[in-house]
């Protein structure tokens, strides 16, 4: 090996077959080594890869003749040239641990067409990679060579019960920390007709800060009488411990709702959002011809491919960029308002 081999240049090159040309280990880049100077591979770190650290070539200490020495003063001087090495490893290993190195760009390439086919087969949103958790899974599977993915079995039977429990745990701290909370409720049908109920805890802590949790989402196949929803909201505030903190329910205006909380002595508060939503309800039953006509529209272009495309190219030259149409099946004021705009 020659001598310029010897510097701790090398570790970020591979030295080239007809030995005059060094290849750059994190980009791939050919330079030049031909006059035999290790000029052009530090030009390179310092302008392609200025965050990863050049190693200096570690000196070797000179040791002390011991003979030389008062008794006890050679033990101190090798004690203060170990002391000094072990500081030297020891600040090396820090800045190792800080600074990252960037990734080969074939790496990166490699990656980037796994995530590209991730999103397509999965049919995953393209918003994932914006996604912090997303992001912070990324990050921490970078950290961790070694690690390999759980089973759905595992995720599903072991992981998220744990995650849950966790969390679970964290909210009842929270809620047993704070004098009086209020609670909302609200239920509703899945896509399989499954029935659901969902309670939420709101609180101001000792920051006046508003903080929610969930209380409790679960599969509810009791009918949705008043008494059976009473017993419901009582189950939950006694498995949190907070029957006496409550100081007020909020619901929608259904009245099998309205009646449980009256049952059960709460105070009861009505739904800002869904009591506007009547009233706007109320005030378009004038307009429903008009809405009927717009519905229709908006079914039309929705199940129609060559009417969508039709009607994006006839925006264009007036807006200068397509809309689309708005299409929601609930009964909801914004989803009347969003077909009309």
């Amino acid at each position: 090996m020659s001598r310029r081999k010897h510097s701790p240049l090398w570790l970020h090159f591979t030295e080239d077959i007809d030995n005059k040309k060094a290849k750059c280990n994190y980009c791939s880049t050919l330079i030049s080594i031909a006059g035999g100077s290790n000029s052009n591979l530090t030009r390179h770190m310092k302008t392609k890869h200025a965050l990863i650290p050049l190693l200096v070539e570690r000196q070797t200490p000179v040791l002390p003749d011991l003979n030389t020495l008062e008794p006890n003063q050679g033990t101190r001087e090798l004690d203060n040239i170990i002391s000094v090495q072990s500081s030297t490893v020891n600040t090396q290993q820090s800045m190792n641990r800080y600074i990252r190195r960037p990734a080969p760009i074939r790496k990166v390439e490699q990656i980037d067409k796994q995530l590209v086919k991730m999103v397509a087969k999965g049919h995953h949103a393209l918003r994932i990679v914006e996604e912090p958790d997303f992001r912070k899974l990324i990050e921490l599977v970078s950290q961790c060579p070694g690690y390999k993915l759980p089973s759905r079995k595992t995720l599903t039977k072991n992981l998220m019960p744990t995650v849950h429990n966790d969390l679970k745990d964290v909210i009842k701290k929270k809620v047993q920390a704070v004098p009086a909370l209020s609670l909302s409720t609200d239920g509703w049908t899945s896509r399989n007709n499954d029935s659901y109920i969902a309670v939420v805890a709101h609180f101001i802590d000792e920051e006046t800060k508003l903080h929610s949790g969930l209380l409790g989402c679960i599969n509810y196949n009791e009918r949705h009488t008043s008494q059976n929803l009473c017993k419901f909201l009582k189950h939950i505030m006694i498995e949190w411990d907070i029957s006496h903190k409550v100081t007020a329910i909020v619901s929608d205006n259904a009245a099998n709702i309205l009646a449980a909380v009256r049952l059960g002595e709460w105070r009861s508060i009505s739904c800002f959002a869904h009591s506007l939503n009547l009233v706007v309800q109320e005030a378009t039953k004038v307009i429903s011809d008009v809405l009927g006509r717009v519905k229709n529209i908006v079914e039309f272009f929705h199940r129609s491919t060559h009417g969508k495309y039709k009607l994006a190219a006839v925006q264009q030259p007036v807006l200068q960029t397509s809309r689309k149409i708005f299409f929601r099946r609930v009964k909801k004021a914004g989803a009347s308002l969003g077909q009309v705009y």
